[in-house]
């Protein structure tokens, strides 16, 4: 890689140094201005007024010119037309108006900017134009760095999906280097263009398969390759290694359990890389003396309608080749077959449901004898079933998964990318012997069904994915079936459309896989699912509103855009008249259902139908049974049942357990039983009934929990309820709530133990709570309280103080001398206005020292109650926020 020269560095210096100063003073000066102020400076000063307009028109103009350029392709944005003059560009401000762009930008199509409400209009337009712009720059300044070699910044466009059409690179120019991080896809030449055999993109009928020879073959070659009626009815090549697939025997070796044999070091070990013929004989030769060798195939798919294998890894327990499959020669590839076809070769993939396919569509390649790591991480029920977990499992490698999304048809290859390919099979036979002993291991050889032997799992699914055959993709319009049909996306979508929609749909999708078989592009590169669906529901009938409709336009959309807009017109008028869309979803969905139960059948699984209860067992003889069970055999229903009659009859009873609960006794849902009300009083005399009486009696027995019924009696037949069951409780001998020590000690006093009474009035209108005090108790207690309300009367006498007390009720009903009575209040002392809060004492001491009395505070009161809000802050004089710089 050449550096770039010291004039071109000196010029970007420069540039730098010149527009970032304008750049930071520009953006300071529109933020210290705000928007809603530039009327009023406006109408301060018609000069600023017509600058500013100048300025619009000439940002407008300068937009345009930009945004016509870029969508018309052009490298260069083009010079203003000449009629575009200073004056006119000044009237044309006053009247806030535009600059007139009516002709070609560029040699594009017009594009007017009238006033700033256009941008809102064409905001999308203008956000897809500009994601392009710096798509470029960001290329741009990638080959300026050095990231990516001279030339190859006008192959890093993403964005717009347009092949650049004045200067095209070639594979070889967009080469990258070791640190490059590769986008998903490059707008580099396609390879497919260069090969000897082009693939065709309008083939229809069955695949043939492109083998001219079959090695190590059982059956000739004429024989094998023959059109067969399919499950379905169609006619199909049947697989040409499929006689020697069945009869394949896996090597005894794969049934031991030895030791990993260890890989080589891939820090000291390279890969030689095949992109010659020459190499290509040399690889076959040396491959031919391995008993076991691991593939693996990096494919591509978005700028191609089918696909391309781009590279393929192959490797040995010594040695790994990187292969380049898109060399005009690739067809001799199919000198494989002597390798892959081989049963005394083991080959060991991972994931190879598709890889058998893509070997078979662009080489004519077939592998016989295959173990899939991919089956067996399944069938061990690992956490993870990449390659990667595997990687990092086994080995502790970690895979670079940033390449995942390279573009493999860059030439040559980057080194980075070379050694990913690498890794993929270099460590895969360590991977497979670890995992073929632990199949082993865990196996149980003892299960009578089969289903313990986890080794014979996987190479049964191994075999499954060797006999696939890869079938041309066909579009069926009608009724939108297989893979490049429109049924399974309507299937998965929860979207309703009407019939105007659903006509719309059909024709876009049909139109998008006729531009990908044109351009030789991916459906998905042509036109998004997203995008179908939007156009979809919007219909739109002009350029304009097809571009406010989705803001995800590809380049053939930007291209063809009046070719859609026709064609959703015409849609939508066809689809005034047609079906709606739930009825052909119900038809749709029974020819898909058709489908997957003929392929079942056809591959041997069980059918899946709906469950129908046999009716009950008919009771048989011992006999019957044994010649039954002698002569009986499994029956499988050769057609499905119609949807109609997919749903099950109800039954009259469970059958579930059989004829275990036939002969028992049946019980009812519910028992009908009655009682009456009121129920009658509950006495001693209604259970002394004895037991023999009970048996005795042949009156039906009520059950309890039955619903309780009595017979209705009309409110003038009904008798006035008694109102004597009123009764009074009293409580008996309440004691105070406030007892004293004295009462306390007293009631410890051992007293006469009286037997109360058990016996109760039940026709007494009170009823007691505790049992009534007698006449002797009520005295003793008497003579306590004298006793006591003399000694505080003596002491009272004694102290000066009078004793006054206040009488309250006792336990028996006695006034009780339970408190004393407060004082009377004493005003002289009591703080007041004159003499504030301060005692006598304190007042006499302040007169003797010669203070006054301190009076009281009248506001001293107010300070405890809640405060104010603080008082709000005053704006501040100054200049305001649009001034502020």
């Amino acid at each position: 890689m050449e550096p770039p020269d010291k004039a071109t560095a000196t010029a970007f210096t420069l540039l730098q140094s010149t527009l970032k100063p304008a750049l930071l003073s520009t953006t300071r000066a529109t933020n210290a201005l705000l928007a809603a102020d530039l009327p009023f400076h406006r109408s301060l000063d018609p000069t600023i007024s017509e600058s500013l307009d100048e300025q619009n028109a000439r940002l407008l103009q300068l937009a345009g010119r930009v945004l016509g350029n870029v969508e018309a392709g052009a490298e260069v944005v083009s010079a203003p037309a000449p009629s575009a003059s200073s004056s006119s560009l000044s009237s044309n401000a006053k009247n806030k108006k535009g600059p007139s762009s009516s002709g070609k930008l560029g040699g594009g199509a017009a594009f007017k900017l009238e006033d700033g409400d256009d941008l809102d209009v064409h905001w999308k337009r203008v956000v897809d134009v500009f994601d392009s712009l710096l798509e470029r720059a960001d290329g741009a300044l990638d080959e300026y760095s050095g990231s990516l070699r001279r030339g190859a910044a006008k192959a890093n466009v993403i964005a717009s999906g347009v092949e650049a059409t004045n200067a095209v690179t070639t594979p070889a120019t967009a080469a990258a280097s070791a640190k490059a991080k590769w986008p998903k896809v490059l707008n580099i030449l396609k390879p497919q263009r260069a090969f000897a055999n082009v693939p065709l993109n309008d083939e229809t009928g069955p695949f043939k398969p492109l083998l001219t020879y079959k090695p190590h073959a059982k059956v000739g070659l004429e024989e094998s390759v023959k059109l067969k009626k399919d499950v379905d009815g169609t006619l199909k090549y049947q697989h040409p290694y499929q006689t020697e697939i069945d009869n394949y025997k896996f090597p005894p070796s794969l049934y031991m359990k030895t030791e990993p044999i260890p890989y080589l070091p891939y820090e000291t070990t390279t890969a030689t890389l095949v992109d010659t013929p020459e190499a290509l004989a040399e690889m076959v030769a040396e491959l031919k003396t391995a008993k076991e060798i691991a593939i693996d195939l990096e494919h591509h798919d978005s700028r191609t309608y089918i696909g391309i294998v781009c590279l393929m890894q192959i490797s040995t327990r010594d040695k790994d080749w990187i292969v380049d499959t898109l060399k005009p020669w690739r067809r001799q590839l199919e000198s494989l077959n002597e390798v892959f076809a081989d049963p005394n070769i083991l080959k060991v993939l991972h994931g190879s449901a598709m890889d058998m396919i893509w070997l078979q569509r662009d080489f004519g390649v077939y592998v016989v004898g295959m173990f899939d790591t991919g089956c067996a991480a399944t069938v061990l029920k690992y956490p993870g079933r990449g390659l990667a977990y595997l990687l990092d499992r086994f080995v502790q490698f970690k895979a670079q998964k940033q390449h995942q999304l390279a573009d493999w048809r860059v030439r040559p290859l980057g080194q980075d990318l070379f050694d990913y390919a690498r890794a993929d099979t270099h460590f895969l036979l360590y991977i497979y012997d670890c995992m073929r002993n632990e199949l082993i291991e865990t196996s149980n050889l003892s299960d009578p069904i089969g289903e313990g032997d986890l080794l014979q799992k996987v190479l049964e699914g191994s075999k499954e994915l060797q006999l696939q055959r890869y079938e041309v993709p066909s579009y069926d319009a009608e009724n939108g079936m297989g893979p490049m049909g429109w049924y399974k996306q309507l299937y998965k979508s929860p979207a309703l459309f009407s019939k105007e929609q659903y006509a719309v749909f059909k024709a876009l999708h049909q139109w998008r896989d006729n531009v990908a078989r044109q351009e030789d592009d991916s459906i998905h590169f042509v036109m998004s699912n997203h995008a179908m669906m939007s156009l979809a529901r919007e219909m739109p009938e002009s350029p304009e509103k097809l571009v406010s409709a989705t803001s995800a336009q590809t380049a053939a959309m930007k291209q063809r855009r009046k070719e859609l807009v026709s064609l959703i017109v015409a849609a939508k008028a066809n689809g005034e008249s047609g079906p709606e869309m739930r009825d052909e979803m119900r038809k749709l969905d029974a020819i898909a259902n058709e489908a997957r139960y003929a392929e079942r059948m056809a591959n041997g699984k069980p059918a899946i139908v709906p469950f129908i209860p046999p009716p009950p067992p008919a009771p048989r003889s011992k006999t019957s049974v044994q010649k039954a069970n002698s002569t009986s055999t499994p029956t499988i229903p050769r057609k499905r049942p119609a949807l109609e009659e997919a749903v099950a009859p109800r039954a009259e009873s469970s059958t579930f357990w059989g004829a275990l609960l036939n002969g028992g006794q049946k019980r009812n849902a519910t028992v009908d039983v009655r009682l009456n009300l009121p129920l009658p009083e509950l006495t001693a005399e209604i259970f002394a009934v004895s037991s023999a009486q009970t048996l005795a009696t042949s009156s039906p027995v009520a059950d309890a929990g039955a619903r309780a019924e009595h017979v209705y009696v009309p409110a003038a037949k009904r008798s006035a309820p008694e109102m004597d069951d009123v009764f009074v409780i009293r409580d008996m001998g309440g004691r105070s709530k406030k007892r004293k020590i004295a009462d306390i000690e007293a009631a410890q006093i051992p007293t006469p133990f009286k037997k109360p009474s058990t016996e109760i009035d039940h026709n007494a209108d009170e009823l007691p709570l505790e049992t009534p005090i007698d006449d002797d108790e009520k005295a003793l207690r008497r003579a306590r309280r004298k006793e006591k309300k003399a000694a505080k009367a003596a002491a009272k006498l004694m102290n000066g103080t009078p004793a006054s007390s206040s009488k309250i009720k006792g336990e028996d009903g006695e006034e009780d001398e339970e408190q004393e009575a407060e004082p009377a209040f004493d005003y002289e002392n009591a703080p007041s206005v004159y003499h504030a809060q301060n005692s006598r004492e304190n007042r006499e001491k302040r007169r003797k020292n010669g203070k006054p009395d301190r009076g009281i505070d009248p506001y001293k009161k107010q300070l405890d109650g809640p405060r104010g809000l603080p008082r709000a802050h005053k704006e501040k004089a100054g200049r305001s926020g649009t001034f502020k710089g």
